[in-house]
């Protein structure tokens, strides 16, 4: 059985997404079957965000992802990578949708 590849992009600038990292982290480790791919945004280079023409669709799609967690990608960036097909986890509220996409709706 071949392993999932999932990128997960969240960026544990605080205790509360420190400790959600970890939690995926340490689920994917009991499921076995599940790589993480760490996903970086910003360019190394300039520290400014990827945007579709900087690359990020390329970023996402050259790593030969099955699914996506994140949380501090733009919504008005996610249209490239759902259409791509890659099932997209948001961990931040929003109103977008996709047949692909999933957030948290209230509390």
């Amino acid at each position: 059985m071949s392993q999932l590849r999932i990128g997960i992009q969240i960026e544990p600038n605080d205790s509360f997404w420190v400790q959600v990292q970890e939690v995926i982290f340490q689920k994917a480790e009991q499921l076995g079957d599940a790589e993480l791919i760490p996903i970086e945004i910003s360019d190394p280079l300039t520290a400014k965000p990827l945007d579709e023409k900087s690359g990020l669709l390329g970023e996402f799609l050259t790593r030969d992802l099955d699914a996506l967690i994140c949380k501090d990608i733009l919504p008005n960036q996610l249209p490239g990578l759902l259409d791509q097909g890659l099932p997209t986890v948001y961990l931040a509220e929003t109103s977008f949708q996709h047949p692909l996409f999933t957030s948290p709706q209230g509390l």
